[in-house]
């Protein structure tokens, strides 16, 4: 499963795999009073976690994920250059006196129309 999952999932999969034992709270340390849905689980995500932890040490979802990381930062390279060009617009429309900032940008939790 491991070696023919997508580049994009490597690492959610790890996180959740952790955040799901971290959540069993004490039961990970054989109290099962306040953990007793998980408790007959426990011992299958614990297992789970180590084999997770073998199978993909940091430098192997390093590997995993170089696509999605090369992915990702284009796209984080994308949305800047949009962002600072729209920023670039504003301005040249605030100092033409061609728009009223206050009227157009919408403040946050306003609802606004998607350009695709």
């Amino acid at each position: 499963l491991i070696d023919v999952m997508p580049t994009m999932d490597v690492r959610p999969f790890v996180k959740v795999v952790n955040n799901i034992v971290s959540s069993l709270g004490t039961t990970v340390k054989g109290d099962f009073t306040d953990g007793v849905i998980l408790g007959e689980m426990t011992n299958q995500l614990l297992q789970l976690q180590r084999d997770v932890g073998e199978l993909l040490p940091p430098e192997r979802i390093n590997e995993l994920s170089k696509d999605a990381d090369a992915w990702a930062a284009t796209q984080r390279e994308r949305l800047l250059e949009r962002r600072n060009l729209t920023r670039q617009r504003i301005e040249a429309a605030r100092q033409t006196g061609d728009i009223d900032p206050d009227k157009v940008i919408k403040k946050p939790g306003v609802e606004a129309e998607r350009f695709d």
